[in-house]
């Protein structure tokens, strides 16, 4: 588990609006990409979006400032008027 906070939102590698989020505790690892993020609000967990990418690394130094504590993620809210029909 990974913990944390959202940084932000903005683009990722110059395209798009993404999630951004720092680290304090943990990482992620290469093949992580798609995994959940999620934000705790009224007693539930609360799904924001999915793992695309950064440069989190395994050297986190509790910091969400550290860009090597930070990754991009989707942003559900955008997507889910397209997928609400399903």
């Amino acid at each position: 588990m990974t913990l944390g906070q959202i940084t932000g939102f903005g683009p990722y590698n110059g395209a798009g609006s993404f999630i951004r989020a720092g680290y304090t505790n943990g990482t992620t690892e290469g093949g992580s990409s798609g995994s959940g993020i999620l934000t705790f609000a009224s007693n539930q967990y609360v799904l924001r979006g999915g793992l695309f990418g950064g440069s989190a690394s395994c050297a986190n130094t509790g910091n969400v400032a550290t860009p090597a504590n930070s990754d991009a993620f989707s942003r559900f809210d955008v997507v889910f008027p397209s997928l609400q029909q399903f």
